[in-house]
C-alpha cells in the first residue's frame, strides 16, 4: 500500500487524501535505518480505528504489525513477533471480510516471513508445524501471483534447507 501502488478504492476528498500521507509518514518512520519505538508509537496511538474506512483500517493494522516486528528486532522479545502475527492475521481476514484487495506482495510476505520466524523460535510440538504450514501456504499462493518475487523464492528456499 505504498505510494507506487495501485489504490483499489480511490480517495476522493482532501481529508483522506491528508489522512492516507499521514499513514505514509508513519510507514516512512517505521521504514528508517534508525527506528525509532517511541514515536512510532506515539503517532501510532493517535489513530483512532474506529473512523477508518476500510482500506484505512487494513492498512493501519499492517503498520502496526510491522511496528511490533520492529520491536522484536530491536528488544528480541517473541511477544512482538507473536503481536506482529496476529495483526497481520487480523489484517488479512478483514480485507477479505471487506473486500479491500492488497497488492503488495510485501504485505503477504511479511506475514509469511513472521510465521516462519515464529517457527523456527517455537520448540513445542504443536506450534512450531502450525506457524511452518501457515508460512508454507502463504507463500505458496504468493508465489502462484508473484512468481519472480525474491523474497517469497528465498523464503520458499529457506523451508527446503
Amino acid at each position: 500500500m505504498r505510494k507506487s501502488e495501485k489504490v483499489t478504492k480511490k480517495t476522493s476528498n482532501k481529508k483522506s487524501k491528508g489522512f492516507f500521507k499521514r499513514l505514509e509518514d508513519i510507514h516512512t518512520l517505521i521504514d528508517a535505518p534508525r527506528f525509532n519505538q517511541e514515536l512510532v508509537s506515539e503517532f501510532l496511538g493517535r489513530i483512532k480505528p474506529d473512523y477508518l474506512s476500510p482500506y484505512y483500517k487494513v492498512y493501519n493494522l499492517y503498520l502496526n504489525a510491522k511496528f511490533h516486528f520492529n520491536c522484536y528486532k530491536q528488544e528480541d522479545a517473541i511477544e512482538h513477533l507473536e503481536l506482529a502475527s496476529g495483526l497481520l492475521d487480523s489484517m488479512d481476514a478483514l480485507a477479505y471480510q471487506k473486500k479491500v484487495w492488497i497488492n503488495n506482495p510485501d504485505h503477504h510476505f511479511t506475514r509469511a516471513y513472521i510465521k516462519f520466524l515464529l517457527a523456527t523460535l517455537y520448540w513445542d510440538k504443536d506450534s512450531s508445524p502450525y506457524y511452518l504450514e501457515k508460512a508454507i501456504r502463504i507463500t505458496d499462493c504468493s508465489l502462484n501471483h508473484h512468481p519472480k518475487h525474491k523474497g517469497f523464492i528465498w523464503l520458499k528456499n529457506q523451508f527446503a534447507a
